[in-house]
């Protein structure tokens, strides 16, 4: 039996890009999560992960780093939410997927937004 757990449209802002403006300007981005995880039905809060705790690690994360690509960001947070929630003592999800939106690009003019998915599969 497994269990996806998604949070779409985290807001935050960081420092992601090639150009010089966007290292030092923080810009809005969106993130969506799923993770998902191989695991019995439970009713106990202690049983699953706290969704704030989620979302404030993935705030944090987009926040404090700067990456050239959303590439980049979105497999390095991949990689960071794993890391987390292991150190929470939860068990090991089986997939991670984020999708990485910057809404605010010089490509407003012709799209509505770019995103980058990046999704790993652990075993």
């Amino acid at each position: 039996m497994s269990f996806d757990i998604s949070v779409n449209k985290i807001k935050t802002s960081g420092c992601h890009g090639i150009y010089e403006h966007e290292k030092v300007n923080p810009q809005k981005f969106e993130i969506d999560l799923v993770v998902s995880f191989d695991k019995d039905v439970s009713d106990e809060i202690s049983e699953t992960l706290n969704y704030e705790f989620l979302i404030e690690e993935i705030i944090n994360f987009v926040q404090n780093k700067s990456f050239n690509l959303i590439e980049t960001l979105s497999y390095n947070l991949v990689h960071h939410i794993y890391t987390f929630i292991s150190t929470l003592g939860f068990d090991t999800p089986i997939e991670i997927s984020i999708t990485v939106y910057k809404p605010e690009t010089s490509l407003n003019t012709v799209s509505e937004n770019i995103s980058v998915r990046y999704s790993e599969k652990f075993s």
